[in-house]
């Protein structure tokens, strides 16, 4: 039985999403980065909870 392998190549970077329309995505993709790699876990998950309304 075969398995078929899908194209998981990612389309190439173009500079026209440098263009400032896009600043407040490149900003907030930044700050979703610097979330995830500076919080430590607990910090991480107490976020997460409030943030989906848990308790």
């Amino acid at each position: 039985m075969a398995i078929a392998m899908h194209d998981s190549r990612l389309p190439p970077f173009t500079l026209a999403l440098l263009h400032p329309r896009y600043a407040l995505n490149w900003l907030g993709l930044g700050l979703l980065w610097l979330l995830v790699t500076l919080l430590p876990w607990r910090a991480r998950w107490h976020w997460a909870a409030a943030w989906a309304g848990c308790r």
